[in-house]
């Protein structure tokens, strides 16, 4: 079964020790999950809300072997069914006697798990380099084992194809290359979805090129490691210029998405000191830096610890891709090679600015499994042509077309007053100035409505802090049609801005009140701007800028505010003459400055409120029907370790929202369930401040 040809093959690994700390409660309540920062990085927390995993996808893991006893990993192991274990014969006639649970490649036997000769110098690293993997890929999860891995439920194919025995104590390997091919092709005859393979190679063999060819026309998604940089193996980090293997195959006819290279970055985004980079050869980076991991246990060897490590490594970054791209194929089983190359490049986390002199060399962007699946379910709804099992499926979402709104962004933050209209798929459709460049505001607030009843929708928008308190109304395309004074000109606390059809005869009012300081009014202005009403709701100060949403309930007009009290916010809803209406208590909403918005957003006719998370707070959003007719609801968004606040904005069944200051300002659409639709950086990667968002219909 063994070809003659051998090549030097490198575990791309470095690995350290640690013992696992205190345990703490998680979600799930596996012991040392402790929401690992590295899961909270790549989004996974959010991923999870919509799969957890299948049993019906199989991740074939190329490797050193796996433990297949291992307690957090033997639920998950592969089983190949039409085999019985240790009868010596093959009954399924696939050319492997007992193969029950994978196939040595190295020893020719049954027994994909780890193995060194007795008395033989090893590793410890590459020994347990196998079962890592397998646990970054699959520990089962919610088992209170340990930790969990990227899907609690899949399948793992173990397929040995490195010994661990090194005599010369070095990290090289003399590989006979059909080892590699014949695991692969055993991967794809048994029924592999994915395979993982953190081995990198020196030399393009076409052999080993066409077996990667075989999977990719098989419907099989290879990821592969960018391998190491060290003095030992003397390798050059830029494959651009002395390409490494797989990672830098690229077939005539399929191009770079016959396997996908991954490099390693570390917590902040930062290209990994170790790894390997290069323009045509990386697809995407994810974290490969202190990742713990489950454990080969060996008496004999005096391997004693089932978990523990913090590992270091392009190895363990390639194997999150694997993982996503198992969960992928989980809620969507006829995912292709070329499609799960096209939804995790698509929605990578841009890491441009944290490694400015490695621009095009570390692919798309940081993993960001959350968003990929959030894409992929949104072009491809579970259940919708699958005759596989399906995981966490999810009720019906009304569909909004893509054509029916679009979406106005401003800056937030500085002093320019920049208004760009995108598309509802991210595009930037026209942008213009609201204000002169020496205003001497900070950022701008903007709304939208039809101010004079001709049935398209203008841009209003306010001057910000420390600026002249001006409204300004635009057409589309930048056009001003009026503007007014909604203070006196020596006001600079900025000016906050809403609309209110208060006559219900389509044309839409001003509503005003100050962004900051101490504010007690609201006050609402025709067009035009002749002040008409100003009320006070609740006969009280409001000592941080008085925070409110407008819009229509029922055909009435309402307007709704926010006041802090014991632990969460009491949110009020009032007529515009200050007539009480009604009051909402939202738990857990301690900020004295939440943000809120007003919509349809479930499309089921009755108008949701919407509370956002206000600087300080980590980024999520509470929405609840204006009747109570339902219990609130509630979902994070923009990045969970994130602690900036957001802006908001809804419509039927779309919600928007902007990222709060001193992050790269995004913006992104999400429907009713909190699924992402579209994520934008509409004014650069560089942008650091907040971005305010409104739906333009």
């Amino acid at each position: 079964m063994l070809s003659k040809l051998s090549l030097l093959f490198k575990l791309a690994l470095l690995g350290v020790f640690f013992v696992p700390g205190t345990a703490r409660a998680a979600l799930p309540n596996d012991p040392y999950f402790m929401r690992l920062p590295i899961w909270q990085q790549i989004g996974l927390e959010r991923a999870w809300d919509i799969t957890t995993g299948s049993r019906e996808v199989v991740v074939a893991i190329l490797d050193s072997g796996v433990d297949i006893n291992h307690p957090d990993l033997r639920e998950n192991i592969w089983v190949n069914s039409n085999e019985v274990p240790g009868d010596g014969i093959d009954n399924d006639q696939n050319g492997y006697v007992d193969d029950a649970r994978g196939w040595d490649f190295v020893d020719e036997d049954g027994s994909p798990t780890p193995y060194v000769q007795p008395g033989a110098a090893f590793r410890a690293g590459e020994l347990q380099h196998g079962t890592i993997i397998a646990g970054i890929i699959g520990a089962v999860g919610n088992n209170a084992l340990f930790s969990t891995g990227i899907n609690w439920r899949v399948r793992i194919m173990p397929l040995r194809v490195i010994d661990a025995t090194a005599e010369d104590g070095s990290h090289v390997h003399q590989v006979p290359t059909s080892q590699i091919e014949d695991a692969i092709a055993y991967a794809v005859a048994n029924g592999a979805d994915v395979i993982s393979l953190s081995l990198v190679v020196d030399a393009n063999i076409p052999s080993l090129q066409r077996a990667f060819v075989h999977a990719y026309n098989a419907g099989v998604t290879t990821v592969v490691s960018a391998g190491n940089y060290t003095n030992e193996l003397r390798t050059n980090r830029d494959l651009a210029v002395k390409p490494m293997y797989p990672a830098c195959f690229n077939e005539p006819g399929i191009g770079p998405e016959l396997v996908i290279g991954v490099a390693s970055v570390d917590s902040t985004d930062v290209l990994s000191s170790f790894s390997n980079y290069g323009g045509g050869c990386i697809d995407i980076a994810a974290p490969g830096e202190g990742v713990p991991g489950t454990l080969y246990q060996s008496a004999e060897l005096n391997q004693l610890q089932l978990y523990g490590g913090a590992w270091n490594g392009t190895s363990f970054a390639s194997p999150m891709v694997a993982g996503a791209v198992a969960l992928m194929k989980a809620v969507y089983p006829e995912l292709t090679p070329a499609q799960a190359y096209t939804y995790l490049t698509r929605t990578a986390d841009p890491i441009i600015a944290q490694n400015p002199t490695h621009a095009a060399q570390v692919g798309a962007g940081r993993l960001n499994i959350a968003s990929a699946l959030a894409l992929l379910t949104a072009e491809h709804p579970p259940g919708a042509s699958s005759s596989k099992e399906q995981v966490s499926a999810v009720a019906p979402v009304p569909v909004v077309p893509t054509s029916a709104y679009r979406v106005v962004v401003g800056q937030d933050t500085g002093t320019d007053s920049l208004v760009r209209i995108l598309r509802s798929t991210g595009e930037m459709e026209d942008e213009f100035h609201a204000f002169s460049e020496s205003y001497g505001g900070s950022g701008i607030s903007l709304t939208t409505g039809d101010t004079d009843g001709d049935g398209a929708q203008e841009i209003i928008v306010g001057a910000g802090r420390g600026g002249v308190p001006y409204v300004r109304i635009f057409q589309s395309d930048g056009t001003l049609l009026h503007e007014f004074l909604a203070e006196a000109t020596s006001d600079r606390r900025g000016v906050r801005v809403g609309v209110i059809d208060y006559d219900k005869n389509g044309q839409v009012e001003i509503v005003t009140a100050p962004l900051t300081g101490e504010a007690q009014y609201i006050t609402i202005y025709r067009p035009d701007g002749r002040q008409f009403l100003r009320f006070s709701p609740g006969q009280r100060p409001y000592p941080f800028g008085l925070t409110f949403a407008s819009g229509m309930v029922n055909g009435e007009p309402r307007i709704i505010v926010s006041e802090q009290y014991q632990g969460g916010q009491h949110i009020e809803a009032w007529a515009p003459g200050g007539a009480y209406v009604n009051q909402w208590f939202v738990k857990d909403v301690p900020s004295q400055r939440p943000v809120l918005a007003m919509g349809d957003l479930t499309m089921d006719g009755i108008t949701d409120i919407l509370v956002g998370s206000a600087p300080g707070q980590h980024p999520s959003v509470i929405a609840r029907p204006f009747d109570f007719s339902t219990q609130q609801m509630a979902f994070p968004v923009l990045w969970s370790d994130a602690t900036t606040g957001v802006s908001l904005a809804a419509i039927n069944g779309v919600l928007a929202v902007g990222s709060g200051r001193n992050v790269a300002g995004v913006v992104e659409l999400y429907n009713a369930v909190g699924r992402m639709l579209v994520q934008v950086y509409p004014f650069g990667l560089y942008y650091r401040g907040g971005v305010s968002v409104a739906f333009l219909q």
